[in-house]
């Protein structure tokens, strides 16, 4: 009995070393993603390693995980069929099986990063320390839109041979900020991501007036800049953030008079593009007879409709939109249009119902069950894990109008996020 228990302490000992191992290296992935995706990425893969190398919990178990699974062989197969299928189609002229295979990467490993990081998002404290490390690995950001806005300073800057690349445009007429990002609504929705946590931090903060002074500088900026970025997605998803961190009994009230905004600035397009607030937001065509997405929503219907079962593989869609409208689109901008153009519908349901039921039943943990609320209300790191939820939320809503997905930065975000939400349904604490 002695030496069984010695041999129990032993292996738990192991276990919580190699926790603290993985955990360090998940904190700097989540610290380095922004500014140094590809360093990150090393971090992250050690800690999934790590992660994966003494946890004894079966993969199989979590339901998630066997959609996951499923979908998976549909992405294998659907890619293998297109790739013998597409050689030498003409409807898809310039298709590159390449480009195809290498579009699995934007599914597959995710799915298990998904089950591996759970063990580092546990609870409630390591869920807030994650967000702490990605607010303050975000702050590169800030700066970088302070000197590309206020001093014209722009690049691109490279480091170790182009490992590290920030953008940093030149901002022409009409154009938003991007910070260290390519692209504006890039910046935008990182931008959307951390402001839920950043207003968690305003119910960490004691009453010292630095600590209040750093906070209330740091909501600031960062609404500042979300205006700055002239991306509609960003605006709305942190108007919606706000509203689904404060939820009150006028939440639906709000989504009502969202709803007739945007149908408003529909029909007076021509009033509301020169009004003083959306001005900036220049390059916004909301004429409804030329609203481009809706007629991309539409042809991509119709694609879906022609190959429903495995679709037309991995970054099919600009060739077929070229081939169809003579005109270059780089994607749907609906991420589960998208799925279901590259898989099909099936695979695209099966990723959907997986996201979604993860986000409805978090939801009734966090915000319905009085066991949750009575227990946490008053706890600093319940505002954290509605931050969470939040941030969660409005990434998947943005993604249904404009695909920043793709982005590796974002991608692995949005699944950081999402392993996050399935601990707390699963764990009250």
């Amino acid at each position: 009995m002695i030496f069984n228990i010695k041999k129990f302490n032993k292996y738990k000992n192991k276990s919580i070393s190699k926790f603290s191992i993985g955990l360090k290296f998940f904190n700097l992935g989540v610290f380095f993603l922004l500014s140094a995706p590809a360093i990150a990425g090393v971090f992250l893969l050690i800690s999934l390693i790590v992660s994966s190398s003494y946890s004894k919990i079966n993969y199989f178990k979590d339901k998630n995980n066997r959609i996951f699974i499923l979908s998976s062989i549909l992405i294998i197969f659907s890619t293998l069929i297109n790739h013998l299928y597409h050689t030498g189609d003409e409807v898809l002229s310039g298709y590159q099986p390449f480009v195809n295979w290498i579009g699995i990467l934007n599914w597959i490993p995710y799915f298990y990063f998904f089950w591996a990081f759970q063990k580092f998002l546990d609870n409630s404290i390591l869920r807030k320390n994650t967000a702490i490390n990605l607010i303050s690995g975000s702050i590169p950001l800030l700066f970088t839109i302070i000197g590309q806005y206020w001093f014209d300073l722009h690049g691109p800057f490279k480091a170790f041979n182009g490992l590290i690349i920030w953008f940093q445009r030149q901002i022409n007429p009409g154009d938003g900020v991007t910070g260290l990002f390519n692209n504006s609504n890039y910046a935008g929705s990182w931008l959307m991501i951390i402001f839920p946590f950043i207003i968690a931090c305003m119910y960490q903060i004691s009453n010292t007036k630095i600590e209040r002074f750093i906070v209330g500088t740091l909501i600031s900026l960062v609404g500042t800049f979300i205006y700055l970025s002239q991306s509609r997605n960003a605006l709305l998803g942190s108007i919606l953030s706000l509203q689904i961190f404060y939820r009150n009994k006028y939440f639906l009230i709000f989504l009502i008079i969202l709803a007739l905004l945007i149908i408003s600035l529909i029909s007076l397009n021509d009033f509301f593009k020169n009004h003083i607030f959306f001005g900036n937001f220049s390059n916004t065509n909301l004429n409804f007879e030329s609203f481009a997405r809706l007629n991309i929503y539409k042809e991509s219907i119709n694609f879906i409709l022609e190959r429903p079962f495995l679709g037309w593989g991995s970054a099919s869609f600009p060739l077929l939109f070229l081939s169809r409208k003579n005109e270059w689109i780089g994607h749907s901008h609906n991420i589960f249009f998208e799925l279901a153009i590259s898989y099909g519908l099936i695979t695209a349901a099966l990723i959907g119902y997986a996201i979604f039921s993860i986000l409805f039943r978090s939801f009734k943990t966090i915000y319905l069950l009085k066991k949750f609320s009575d227990k946490t209300e008053k706890s600093v790191n319940y505002y954290f894990d509605k931050a969470w939820w939040t941030a969660t939320t409005v990434l998947i809503f943005s993604q249904f109008f404009d695909i920043q997905y793709f982005d590796f930065r974002i991608g692995m975000i949005f699944w950081i996020l999402l392993s996050g939400l399935s601990k707390i349904t699963t764990q009250i604490n």
